[in-house]
């Protein structure tokens, strides 16, 4: 099947666009972004949606960098799509917070998605991650030693968030480019060792395609499989919470004897669902915090975690509260 009309099926199945979105397109040059940019530019007239183009210059590749800015803005102008670019220091930004540089230029990113998001009050933000960014990204965690959530990998909705080319492989991509001889821009340090990302992509998975030659094919499914269930179990973590949780003097309480009824694995996503109501953002705490809380459903204790909340039990209630250390 004819790449756009894959991506068609996406957009549709997803709920990706409605009528008369302004979307914002990340594009920095490479083979992916050029081609969702492509893409979009093709069926944007069935939505009636109007695009942007986007492009975060990290000043990390200097002389390549400025060289990606140009050949994009260049790619805007032929399409006749408004060209919306901003330039970072992320060097600098990466020393000043003690980040690595891909964590520093992913925080850098998003935050320049955001501000272009509400400045020229987009509906949404196209990213090209593809299918292949999807297994290298359950493999990374699965090092990690990830929860069910994060072995869902890259979702492809996400709040603003929409990823048209999810379920398209890189070598699709590639050929695409190729038949309709587009170019598009490659960036050398997605072939640096140093990156782990890199090891996976280049290390890593052409091993795994030893023991499995449709290794891409065969995780995308199973990452699919787990968005699936993680719906389901954030649904009934949602009514769970609602039934045993009341917020009150700036503290979360847990009806303890409530929560016990309910397995052990809902238990642990109340108490995490807790931490991150009370912190009031996605923070999460480790498996084992998590743990350490989770024993005082049935023990006595007051528990203190990174010096930042407290957990205790107060009668028939668990109480999270932050800490005043």
């Amino acid at each position: 099947m004819d790449i756009v009309k894959k991506v068609s099926k996406t957009i549709i199945f997803h709920k990706m666009i409605g009528s008369k979105d302004k979307i914002g397109v990340a594009v920095s040059g490479g083979a992916d972004s050029i081609t969702m940019l492509v893409c979009l530019n093709e069926l944007k007239d069935i939505w009636n949606s109007s695009l942007f183009v986007l492009h975060l210059n990290h000043q990390i590749r200097g002389r390549e960098a400025d060289e990606d800015e140009n050949f994009v803005s260049k790619v805007a102008s032929i399409l006749n799509i408004p060209f919306i670019c901003e330039r970072y220091d992320v060097k600098t930004f990466a020393e000043e917070k003690h980040l690595n540089l891909e964590a520093a230029a992913r925080i850098v990113r998003y935050r320049f998605f955001e501000e272009v998001k509400k400045k020229n009050n987009l509906n949404k933000v196209a990213l090209g991650h593809t299918k292949n960014d999807q297994v290298e990204n359950f493999l990374m965690r699965v090092l990690r030693g990830s929860s069910l959530k994060g072995l869902t990998s890259i979702l492809p909705v996400r709040d603003f968030y929409i990823r048209p080319l999810i379920y398209i492989s890189r070598d699709e991509i590639l050929n695409f480019l190729k038949q309709r001889n587009i170019g598009y821009r490659e960036d050398k340090t997605n072939y640096d060792l140093h990156f782990l990302r890199n090891r996976i992509r280049h290390v890593l998975m052409p091993e795994l395609r030893k023991y499995n030659k449709n290794l891409v094919d065969t995780v995308s499914r199973m990452c699919l499989c787990l968005q699936t269930d993680e719906k389901l179990l954030e649904k009934l973590t949602k009514k769970t919470f609602q039934e045993v949780c009341f917020f009150k003097d700036g503290k979360w309480f847990i009806k303890r004897d409530d929560l016990i009824k309910e397995s052990e694995s809902l238990q642990m996503r109340v108490i995490s669902e807790t931490v991150k109501r009370l912190m009031q953002s996605d923070y999460s705490l480790s498996f084992e915090n998590i743990m350490r809380i989770h024993k005082l459903l049935h023990e006595k204790k007051t528990v203190h975690l990174r010096k930042i909340l407290r957990a205790y039990v107060k009668g028939e209630f668990l109480v999270v509260e932050k800490s005043e250390d």
